[in-house]
């Protein structure tokens, strides 16, 4: 993609030809609002936790960068012993790595040399995948420690390695949702424009510039929402293109309803499945339909609650209550339907009460066809919509 994809985004961020040098001594501003670079706060970050560097230790003394074949690599449960292989799920999990090997992304494996013997001590699963797929004299690039070549497998040794394995997989950096939809975003994918475009449109703050925290990360909401095929595009076309302006919708009701609360995975979904659902209909289904309930739902009385012993209902002050109240069901076995359920009484109790509701709401809504939608053994990507629940009433009913 052109380079404006990063200059849109990033804006004067987008700069991607800086030395090392150049990184480390760009301006940033600190915790206590002072302009200063990244190496001196880096310094500054020392002395607040009473640290100092690393000692400095010459690599080439004790470690060698080499091409080892893989028949040459062992393995020991003493050093990595979470590699096991006595179930399936274990072994689906080397498989599925090799069937996807692709040296682009390899980095080194660490090998440690004990009592003669080179062992993998992380890496594993890459060693094997490769000798899977091409055989013991296929050569893969190894960082070999020499410092315990001439120990034994004593209690002292294996701690050690162990302590290797545990520091290596815990301490990288994995990427945060805004780094990894941008790879992917950059590179169009349509997963990943439908994510970012559709949180631009929003308004939500997503990006790691903005000047205040992330009131919201809905990235993963939204990749949750296209891989559950709400909507009625097909997959040669992005979210965006057809799908995105539905899930826009209902995130901006959320804001304009809620303000900067944290939209719930779950209330996003439930109402994109049921905009899904009922788009084709005469029903107008957009965002002033979805406003107008969601704001009378403060005073809707349709969450059961108790109190003082006594069973009544209450109105849904907050997206969470959607959510959170109504979560044994959203997350249960009756999945985003059981949602859909909760709007449908929403829509027909304004309908029903509020004289606006008639005009603005057009009519009530058959709660029944939830109950056809759950016996055809349908998820929220079906494609028996209301409008043909309406044409005959019985159709996959109970």
């Amino acid at each position: 993609m052109p380079n404006k994809t990063y200059e849109e985004i990033l804006g004067p961020k987008s700069k991607i030809d800086q030395s090392i040098l150049e990184y480390i001594q760009q301006k940033v501003i600190s915790k206590n609002k002072s302009s200063v670079s990244i190496e001196t706060e880096y310094e500054l970050y020392l002395q607040s936790k009473d640290k100092s560097k690393p000692k400095l230790k010459d690599l080439e003394k004790t470690h060698k960068l080499e091409m080892l074949k893989v028949g040459s690599l062992r393995y020991s449960p003493k050093v990595n012993a979470r590699w096991r292989t006595e179930t399936p799920n274990d072994r689906q999990k080397i498989y599925s790595l090799a069937a996807e090997w692709n040296n682009d992304y390899l980095d080194a494996i660490h090998v440690q040399i004990i009592n003669g013997k080179n062992y993998v001590g992380e890496g594993m699963k890459r060693a094997v995948s490769a000798f899977l797929n091409y055989g013991p004299d296929y050569k893969i690039p190894c960082l070999i420690d020499h410092s315990m070549k001439d120990e034994n497998f004593t209690n002292l040794v294996v701690k050690k390695q162990n302590n290797i394995f545990e520091k290596i997989n815990n301490t990288r950096d994995r990427l945060d949702s805004f780094t990894y939809y941008f790879t992917h975003y950059v590179q169009n994918n349509p997963m990943a424009k439908a994510v970012i475009e559709t949180m631009r449109k929003t308004e939500y703050n997503f990006t790691p510039f903005a000047d205040k925290t992330p009131v919201y990360n809905g990235l993963t909401t939204i990749e949750n929402i296209f891989k559950a095929k709400i909507s009625g595009d097909n997959k040669l076309l992005s979210l965006e293109n057809m799908r995105g302006p539905n899930i826009q919708c209902v995130f901006k009701h959320h804001k304009s309803t809620y303000g900067l609360e944290t939209p719930h995975n779950q209330y996003i979904l439930a109402f994109v499945a049921f905009k899904h659902h009922f788009e084709s209909d005469n029903l107008r289904v957009a965002e002033e339909q979805f406003n107008f309930v969601m704001e009378k739902a403060k005073t809707m009385n349709v969450l059961p609650i108790e109190k003082n012993g006594v069973s009544t209902f209450t109105g849904i002050k907050t997206g969470s209550d959607f959510a959170s109240k109504w979560g044994l069901g959203l997350k249960g076995k009756s999945g985003i339907t059981y949602g859909m359920r909760l709007i449908i009484q929403l829509w027909n109790k304004c309908y029903d009460n509020l004289p606006e509701g008639k005009k603005i709401l057009q009519s009530n809504l058959d709660e029944k066809y939830i109950d056809a939608l759950v016996a055809k053994g349908s998820k929220a990507n079906s494609e028996y919509s209301y409008s043909d629940y309406c044409l005959n009433p019985l159709k996959g009913s109970i």
